[in-house]
């Protein structure tokens, strides 16, 4: 079905013991609103939609000072009442 809505990629999103619970699909920004009423006109549930900005290339940093500072801005950005989203192509340990 990903194919014939024409998404880039698919991924199956799992709970803690392992069962699949929901379809990540990722689509051009432009393709959402169609894919989305497609999927829902098909009987399936959509709980989210959104547009997000996914880099291209990932960067691990390697030095433990650059991944502090890259962590020490991101949290200084997020003080700021008119930041609402942050995007970076880091790699985090974490995610």
């Amino acid at each position: 079905m990903a194919i014939e809505l024409e998404c880039e990629e698919v991924n199956e999103l799992e709970d803690e013991e392992g069962a699949i619970v929901a379809y990540e699909m990722i689509c051009a920004p432009d393709d959402l609103p169609f894919i989305q009423s497609k999927l829902t006109a098909l009987g399936y549930n959509v709980t989210v939609a959104r547009a997000e900005k996914l880099p291209h290339r990932r960067v691990k940093l390697t030095q433990r000072e650059d991944s502090e500072a890259v962590q020490k801005f991101t949290d200084l950005m997020r003080q700021n009442e008119e930041v609402k989203e942050i995007y970076d192509n880091v790699d985090r340990d974490d995610e």
